[in-house]
Formats: C-alpha cells, structure tokens, sequence
C-alpha cells in the first residue's frame, strides 16, 4: 500500500533545490544574483547585473561585487550609485556583505534570429481535446485560468 505523504512547505522543497548551487557559487552570489532587482531596484537592475562577489579568507564580508555592464556609459552611472548599491545590498543582508564594487564591460547580448519570431502553426486534434478535457475536470477558477493559459501556449 502506498504511503500518502503531507503537503510540503515550499520553501523547504526551494531549499533543497538551491543547496547544490549555494554550496558551488556561495550564499552571498547565489542570493545577490537571484534577487537582484529586489536588492537594487528595477532601474539600476536594468543596466547591469551582478558578476559575483570575492571575499578575502574566510568571512563573507566587505566583498568585493563585480558588476557587468554592457553600455559604457551607463558604468559612470553604476560608478556614481557604486555607494546606494552597497548600502541596499547591506541593508537586504543585515549586514556588510560588499564593501567595494568593480565594473566590468560585458559584451553585448546577441539579439533573437528574426526567424524564431515566425509563428508556428497550431497543433491540433488529440492534443488540443486532450488538454480542453483536463481544464473541464478543474474547478478553482484561477487554477484554471493559468493551466488554461499554459495550454494556449503550447498547442
């Protein structure tokens, strides 16, 4: 007989998944990389992204957080917030995790292939009633509007 196991809190299950990359790239990258724009803001998070941070021995404070930037111009502008960013990064740690940043000149991102935004024809048939007969089987409606929506997408 199957055992039914308890609902998982979703952190837990988050934590698990992160520990791996925490352990290889370290907390403080992991955590500055993946709330970036929390940290820093949307506009500061638009023009550059975080590298990772070098500590020096074993504490991981007053780093070093290297920041890529693919406009050059914008870099005087990360240069002149350089200050802002270590106090917001400080304040999301509780402490001085940062103390300097370095700028880096990052090379321009490759734009999409024209071609890839053709739209592709829509399957049709079994897949489309397969998944319209699944969505009638849901009754929370906002379940069903996001399982709904990933339909449309994939079909």
């Amino acid at each position: 007989m199957q055992k039914i196991s308890s609902p998982k809190k979703l952190i837990n299950i988050i934590e698990e998944v992160t520990k791996p990359i925490c352990k290889q790239y370290g907390f403080i990258n992991f955590k500055i990389t993946a709330n970036w724009q929390q940290i820093v803001g949307v506009r500061i998070a638009q023009i550059c992204s975080p590298l990772g941070v070098k500590f020096q021995g074993e504490q991981n404070t007053n780093g070093i957080l290297t920041i890529g930037v693919e406009n050059p111009g914008f870099g005087l502008e990360i240069q002149a917030n350089s200050n802002i960013i270590v106090e917001k990064i400080a304040t999301y740690f509780g402490y001085r995790a940062v103390d300097k940043i370095k700028l880096q000149i990052i090379p321009k991102r490759k734009k999409k292939d024209a071609s890839l935004d053709t739209p592709q024809p829509k399957k049709t048939g079994i897949i489309n009633s397969t998944m319209t007969n699944a969505l009638a089987e849901i009754e929370d409606p906002e379940i069903k509007e996001i399982f709904q929506s990933i339909a449309e997408q994939i079909s």
